[in-house]
């Protein structure tokens, strides 16, 4: 299971879910990527990317994701975001413990 704030179109402090399905660009773009990690350039896709390639990710992954407010650097969450936190909590345990879940806010 993996948590990220992304920036999606849907409005801030939207919690949504999905199955990463593992979708591989080719070769060339995937060692870019780790060419990106190498200089620190933090990303899920690149990570997802990167492990799916070298096939040590479990059968199911699930991307629990939160639209941020910005996108600034800075301690802590916007207050959108921060009111969020519980049901992002809840929703990543409820997949840890029981699988497939519907988000309230979605």
């Amino acid at each position: 299971m993996a948590t990220r704030y992304v920036p999606g179109g849907n409005g801030p402090g939207t919690v949504s879910v999905y199955r990463w399905t593992g979708p591989l660009p080719d070769e060339s773009e995937i060692q870019a990527r780790v060419a990106e990690a190498v200089m620190g350039v933090i990303s899920l896709d690149n990570l997802l990317i990167v492990a799916g390639f070298f096939e040590t990710l479990p059968r199911e992954v699930r991307v629990v994701e939160v639209e941020p407010h910005d996108e600034g650097w800075g301690e802590g969450f916007s207050p959108i975001v921060g009111a969020v936190r519980s049901e992002v909590l809840a929703t990543v345990r409820r997949l840890a413990c029981e699988g497939d879940v519907k988000v309230a806010r979605a």
